[in-house]
Order: structure tokens, then sequence, then C-alpha cells
């Protein structure tokens, strides 16, 4: 699977631009086939959706072989470069591949782990500038860092899911995960602003609530099942919306009048928007494809992707189904869309990444 390189898009402005969410796509699939399992997570997160990643490559003068040549000398360790360049996305693994023998053991990594960074390196290094690109060596090193901090900052979302509200028995060890949490989040934004090449792919993170007080999780704790996932729900919108895990009792607040407010609608849903409603607001969206089939059904004529999202029609929900590959060009859906949150649901809140990335270097 190589990036095209047809006589359309070749030379028309001096220059190809591979944006960042089709270069790690492209990638992943290429990491799949080279190193298995290694290339199903990339970036400190399993499976990203390719439309968080934000950025380009540019290739001046549809020169690949340069392109790569400039970065790579960047990189501490010599490369050679695949005599034929049938895409870029392929010869990012290649590269990756000599990363990875030249390198040999890492104390703390296991070889998956150490394939996964050199990916995850090489493809960062196509879209950060080239000022910023760090030595494989100091990459590495820092990628560990990262990825301990991640894993502490996972763990404290055993404590902010629905079954630990459920379960729990002992506050002092609530409190004890929810501050290694707040402290993993912290080293986590600090090796974010500290490299420019770490930070070049990674916009969101998957952040769980880290309530900054007992106090706080005990009053999300006393609610009833229901309640207290639609809050759950309502806590994950503000935190979003504000930029940062912390929940204090203000937000916890706030989520209850949000959930209390809802009740209030036609159905008295926690959710505010029911299986009904949702099929009337997709029934008179101006979506292009939407297509009204009486008082419970909807059809997709040609809808484009990204408007497909919308349709669903504010419903807070969880996805059950599948998605198959059927050719070359058609992905077959079927999946069912259930009101309410799902218990099992791990709660963690996508948080765009505020570091300075790339500016410092333009």
């Amino acid at each position: 699977m190589g990036i095209p390189d047809t006589s359309k898009a070749k030379g028309k402005y001096g220059k190809m631009i591979v944006t960042a969410r089709n270069l790690v796509a492209a990638v992943m699939a290429s990491a799949r086939k080279a190193f298995g399992q290694a290339g199903e997570k990339l970036f400190g997160i399993a499976n990203p959706f390719c439309e968080t990643f934000q950025g380009e490559a540019v290739i001046e003068g549809d020169n690949i072989a340069q392109f790569l040549t400039t970065r790579t000398n960047r990189f501490g360790i010599a490369v050679t470069l695949p005599k034929t360049l049938g895409g870029l996305n392929d010869a990012i693994i290649t590269i990756a591949k000599q990363l990875v023998e030249k390198t040999g053991t890492v104390a703390g990594l296991n070889a998956q782990q150490i394939k996964r960074i050199a990916v995850e390196y090489v493809t960062q290094a196509c879209v950060v500038p080239v000022a910023a690109i760090e030595p494989f060596g100091t990459y590495i090193a820092r990628a560990q860092d990262y990825r301990t901090a991640m894993k502490a900052l996972n763990k404290a979302e055993q404590a902010a899911n629905p079954e630990a509200f459920a379960n729990a028995k002992d506050p002092t060890a609530i409190e004890k995960a929810l501050a290694q949490g707040r402290n993993a989040w912290a080293k986590v934004q600090q090796y974010l602003a500290e490299s420019a090449h770490l930070a070049a792919l990674r916009t969101q993170i998957g952040a769980p609530l880290l309530f900054t007080g007992i106090e706080a999780w005990q009053e999300v704790a006393a609610l009833a099942v229901d309640t207290r996932l639609a809050v759950l729900d309502e806590i994950r919108v503000l935190v979003q919306q504000r930029g940062n895990p912390y929940v204090d009792t203000a937000t916890v607040q706030q989520a209850i009048a949000r959930v209390a407010g809802s009740q209030l609608l036609t159905g008295g849903n926690e959710f505010g928007v029911t299986v009904e409603t949702a099929i009337e607001a997709m029934t008179s969206s101006r979506a292009m494809g939407i297509v009204p089939n009486g008082g419970t059904q909807v059809g997709f004529d040609r809808t484009p992707t990204h408007a497909f999202g919308a349709t669903i029609g504010g419903l807070n929900g969880y996805v059950s189904g599948k998605a198959t590959r059927k050719d070359g060009r058609t992905i077959g859906y079927a999946f069912d869309v259930t009101e309410g949150v799902s218990p099992l649901a791990p709660f963690t809140v996508p948080i765009a990444v505020t570091a300075p990335r790339q500016q410092q270097y333009a």
C-alpha cells in the first residue's frame, strides 16, 4: 500500500502534500503487515481515529528521496533509503526496521515496543519541522518515560469508571489512585511540552476523569445508577470543553444540573435525547443523502462520511456492530446505537494536546 504517485498530482505546484491523517492510516496498514501486533498501536493509543491527526508532510519538488534524506540525517543513526521508493509509508517502515536493528535491546522495552516507537518516530519526523527532529536515542528514552506516565494515567481510570463507583469500599485507595493519575497527567503534559517531535502527532490524549478530591468522587458515587451514568457522561463533555481532565465539586454539580434539566424534556430521559427524538432529528436533517422512510426508519444515499456522525441526532449512546471490507473501495457497516451509556465503557475523555510542538521551529 503506497501513496499514489500519479501524473495528475505530481509537479503541478512544485510540491506534494501528504496530510497526517492519510499518512498515519497508510503507515499503520504497512506496519501491521511488517510487524504484526506492533503495528496495531502507535502514538500511545490503540487504533487511533486518523481524523484526529493534524499537520502534513510537505515534499518539495516531488522528491521523496531528498525529503527523507534531509530528515534521516538528523536521526543520529545511519540508515539507507530503499533503492525503489514505492510509497512514503513503505519507506517509513523500511527505515524503522533499520533503526530497530541498529538500536538492539533497550532496558525496559520489549522488541514489539521498540518497533512501535521506531515507526512512530519516523512517521512524526515526516511531519515535524526538520529542526525539531531529535536523535533516535534521545527520542526512545523520552518515549519510554512518556509510556510509563501513560500507563500510570490509564490505571487511574480504574478509580473513576462505573464499576469503581458501584463497588469501591476504600476511599483511601481511591484517593491514592486519583493522586497518582493527576501526577501522571502532569508528567505527560511535561514530556509533550519538552519535545516537539514527541508531540507532533499526539494531538489528543484519552485521559480518565481525575477527581481533585474524594468529596467530588463521593458525590457521584451517591447517585442512583442511571443518574450516575448520565452525570458521568456530562462530566466528560464538560472536561473536554475545558481541555483538562480534572473534576472538582463544582464540575460534578454542574453535570448534575444538566442531567436534571434533561429530565424536564418530554419523556424525562436523563440523557435528553431518546431514540424517538433522534430518529425525528435525522428525518428533519438537511444533510446530503438523508432519505426519510416513515417515522421509524431513515435511509442514507451517498451521504458524506463527515456528515454521517451528526445523523445520530444527538443521541447519547453506544455502538455495537461490525465493519467489513467488502472490496477495494467499500466498507460495509452494520451496527446498533443503544440509548444511554454502557456501564462497561472505559471512562476516558479525548483531551486536545496544547503543547507548543512546531511553533517554536517555524
